[in-house]
C-alpha cells in the first residue's frame, strides 16, 4: 500500500510511505536506480512522517528522543542522512565537574572525622 509523503529524493523522485518503510518511487520500482529507504520503526521507535519530510529537506532531523538499545537503554538521537544512508548524530554533552584529586579527598574526610563530636554512653 502505497501513501504519497509530501518530499523528493535526492534523485527528484517522490517518497512514499509503505508498509514498513518510507522509499522513493526509483527504489521501489523494476529499474532500481535509487537506494533512499528508510524503516518507519528504528530502534523500537516510530519515525513521524514529518521528521522523514525534514530528514529528506535538510539531511537532519530534531532530536529525537526514546530509542532503545541493543542493551535495553532508552537514548535521544538526531538521524542523519550521509551519503545515502541513515545514521544517529547524537546530542553534545554537558562536561562534567572534576572531581578532587584523591589525596585532597583523603585529608577531607580526615579532617570531618576530627571534627565530629564525641558520642557518650547512654549509661554516662
Amino acid at each position: 500500500m502505497k501513501r504519497l509523503v509530501s518530499a523528493r529524493c535526492a534523485r527528484k523522485g517522490q517518497v512514499y510511505a509503505l508498509d514498513n518503510s518510507y522509499a522513493c518511487e526509483h527504489a521501489v520500482s523494476a529499474e532500481k536506480t535509487c537506494t533512499f529507504r528508510v524503516g518507519k520503526v528504528i530502534l523500537q521507535r516510530e519515525i513521524p512522517k514529518d521528521q522523514v519530510q525534514k530528514l529528506i529537506a535538510t539531511d537532519k532531523t530534531d532530536l529525537l528522543p526514546k530509542f532503545i538499545s541493543k542493551k535495553g537503554r532508552p537514548f535521544s538521537a538526531h538521524l542523519k542522512l550521509e551519503k545515502g544512508k541513515v545514521g544517529f548524530e547524537f546530542a553534545a554533552k554537558a562536561p562534567k565537574a572534576k572531581k578532587a584529586p584523591a589525596r585532597a579527598r583523603q585529608r577531607s574526610r580526615k579532617r570531618e572525622c576530627r571534627r565530629r563530636p564525641l558520642r557518650r554512653p547512654p549509661y554516662l
